[in-house]
């Protein structure tokens, strides 16, 4: 009876196993090169700001625009990036920079904290802080991750730019929802220097690829990136600006931040050939 339990337990990790293995093939192959590795890293950077935007509202009791679909939907996808970006790394470590996987995983480590402490269906105000700290140390090592991949310069196409744009959008609509909902987060100005000298450095960088696109964009295709370009700069001087205000309308800042990303994916699908 003993050996015949013992014998089932053997099996059930074998078919643990088993699927693990599986589970790890599907992942590599939805990441299939370095550059697909690059983007979704890029990518998973402003997801994870996204679901900070949606948690906020949530917790302000608006509904505009479905913030609990939002964040369902941003936190289903940032868990499949970050699997599947382990996935690559951990098939590739022979490969690759020693320093990616381990920040991966303690990224992984930040934002499964928003399950093991069931902090995503929580909007309770005593909470707002650790849900804001899980998604932002997970983002910061998502971000480490992303430079060190892009330390050559000669790796770093129009989307590095574009999504970092997009996640301090993301991330300055965040902040001034916590600030609606009477939550103090920590290092405020600190945060808000480094994403106002980060948001003018990357659109000055962006500006530069138009400009060297040489024949890849018709003189129509630069104007249409330009004019992108300034609807970023003009949404974004709106949240530099709105530090001196004293009331906010919650949807206008939601909207801002979505208005900055859809306008980076219209200058990635200019660029695509530069990018792809």
């Amino acid at each position: 009876m003993k050996d015949h339990k013992t014998s089932n337990i053997i099996k059930k990790y074998l078919y643990i196993g088993i699927c693990l293995l599986g589970l790890a093939a599907v992942l590599e192959a939805n990441i299939a090169t370095k550059k697909v590795l690059i983007h979704t890293i890029e990518q998973s950077r402003v997801v994870s700001m996204r679901i900070i935007k949606a948690h906020a509202l949530i917790g302000l009791h608006n509904q505009f625009k479905d913030p609990e679909a939002n964040l369902k939907n941003d936190h289903k996808l940032l868990k499949k990036n970050i699997e599947e970006e382990i996935g690559y790394l951990r098939s590739h470590e022979d490969t690759t920079d020693k320093r990616l996987l381990p920040l991966m995983l303690a990224a992984q480590k930040h934002f499964l904290k928003l399950d093991e402490n069931d902090l995503l269906h929580d909007a309770r105000a005593e909470k707002a802080i650790e849900f804001f700290k899980a998604l932002e140390k997970s983002r910061v090592n998502i971000n480490k991750v992303a430079e060190i991949l892009t330390r050559e310069k000669s790796e770093r196409d129009p989307m590095f730019y574009t999504t970092r744009i997009s996640t301090i959008g993301q991330k300055m609509a965040a902040v001034y929802l916590y600030k609606i909902w009477g939550i103090a987060l920590p290092k405020l100005n600190e945060h808000f220097e480094m994403m106002i000298r980060k948001s003018k450095k990357s659109i000055m960088l962006l500006s530069a690829y138009i400009q060297k696109s040489g024949n890849i964009l018709s003189p129509e295709q630069k104007d249409e990136a330009q004019k992108s370009i300034a609807t970023m700069q003009y949404h974004l001087k709106f949240f530099i600006m709105a530090r001196n205000m004293k009331q906010f309308v919650p949807s206008l800042l939601y909207n801002k931040a979505n208005m900055i990303e859809q306008e980076t994916k219209k200058i990635e699908k200019l660029l695509s050939p530069l990018v792809h």
